[in-house]
């Protein structure tokens, strides 16, 4: 007798773990099909990370400098893609900063570039995509000369605009051959105090 109710009771802890177990697949098979809906247009990925670093010498017959560094890195992509039209957008923007031995604090990386690319689909396989590319790149922080209280960039000095027209081949998902037949590239130097000569503008 107390055998028969262990197994049952067995019996019933299993069917209920079961149950519950086809429950939380349901669930996330559920969560996974919401997810999956609203991502058929806009797919939104992004990562940071922060990196740091030191260099030590010691007695170094060979030469060099001890010193430290670090840096934050951000890229988010945004990508839209609804029946022909294809949007596909990344931002990426740095900044680190840097000290030798014998010197202080400095920045060494402090930029961010910004690229948008549309395409409309021409052929039947999609494959082929005709359309435009916007990219901008520039600096968010201010830099001086070494030694001179004058600064050589700034914010949106420079600025580098790059507008092309292009033809987008994808035949996988991992490759893309970008063809461009016109493209211009801009520069802008917004602030005075920057010499915008070093830039090839006149």
């Amino acid at each position: 007798m107390k055998k028969l109710f262990l197994t049952i009771t067995y019996l019933v802890l299993v069917l209920n773990a079961f149950t519950q177990k086809e429950e939380g697949e349901n669930a996330a098979n559920s969560l996974i099909m919401d997810i999956d809906s609203t991502s058929k247009t806009w797919t939104v990925v992004g990562h940071a990370g922060l990196f740091a670093s030191q260099v030590v010498f010691v007695n170094w017959s060979a030469g060099g400098m001890s010193s430290i560094s670090g840096s934050v890195v951000g890229e988010v992509f945004a990508n839209y893609t609804k029946k022909k039209h294809s949007w596909n957008n990344d931002f990426k923007a740095e900044f680190g900063m840097i000290k030798d031995q014998h010197e202080a604090f400095s920045k060494n990386k402090y930029f961010f570039e910004l690229n948008s690319k549309y395409g409309f689909q021409v052929d039947k396989k999609e494959k082929v995509f005709v359309g435009g590319l916007l990219k901008y790149s520039s600096q968010f922080a201010l830099s001086k000369n070494l030694g001179k209280t004058s600064y050589s960039t700034n914010f949106m000095a420079p600025g580098r605009l790059v507008l092309a027209a292009c033809v987008n081949w994808k035949p996988i998902e991992m490759f893309s051959l970008f063809l461009s037949p016109a493209a211009g590239k801009f520069t802008f130097v917004t602030d005075k105090g920057v010499d915008e000569t070093q830039f090839g503008l006149q």
